[in-house]
């Protein structure tokens, strides 16, 4: 499914934080450098064609780069599509910060440096 040009994908956690595609690919391009494994299991799945909405509930499990560790997240995508019913115009995601802080506390703990290690998949 294409994404409208202006399309906003906002995660949704504590704080609001709203990205544009752009801001959205870079920040999911340090991401997956560090990923050495990854998979996705879609546990519900609802598509409104009439209202032009959908969502899905996931659990991705990762493993990263240099760690014994695996983290299994729960997330959850609502998407609103355009008019037409073609492209994406608005994605919020949740995502299970809890499992996620833990994991990056554990990491940094063990000497991983996620910000030393995103800037250089930049690069």
């Amino acid at each position: 499914m294409a994404s409208s040009a202006d399309d906003l994908h906002s995660m949704m956690e504590s704080t609001l934080a709203v990205e544009t595609n752009a801001e959205y690919e870079a920040h999911m391009a340090s991401e997956i450098a560090i990923m050495e494994e990854g998979r996705l299991k879609i546990l519900d799945k609802v598509a409104d064609p009439f209202r032009r909405k959908a969502s899905a509930r996931v659990e991705h499990w990762t493993k990263l780069d240099g760690s014994e560790l695996a983290t299994i997240l729960e997330i959850g995508w609502f998407v609103d599509f355009t008019d037409d019913g073609r492209k994406i115009s608005r994605i919020i995601e949740f995502i299970d910060t809890s499992v996620a802080s833990k994991t990056i506390g554990e990491l940094a703990e063990g000497g991983y440096n996620m910000e030393k290690t995103a800037a250089t998949a930049i690069t």
